[in-house]
């Protein structure tokens, strides 16, 4: 892989604290997007036809919503 996922969040996601405590044990570098500050960040999870946070983007291909360990442990 050679790009950086990308984590959407926002301040006080239980299950976002859980997804950047899980990326930061494994040493993975990402992008944090705080929804909060970027209409086009909650734009794009839209068009990902995703509604709950946090969101992953590994790639076109693979990404997910919700604090998904194994899928975090499958593809980072």
């Amino acid at each position: 892989m050679t790009d950086i996922p990308v984590l959407y969040s926002k301040p006080g996601c239980v299950q976002c604290k859980s997804t950047v405590r899980k990326l930061d044990s494994k040493g993975v570098d990402y992008d944090y997007v705080d929804i909060t500050e970027s209409d086009d960040a909650v734009a794009r999870i839209k068009e990902l036809n995703y509604l709950g946070l946090p969101v992953v983007y590994v790639s076109p291909e693979v990404h997910w919503s919700g604090h998904q360990p194994a899928l975090i442990d499958e593809h980072l």
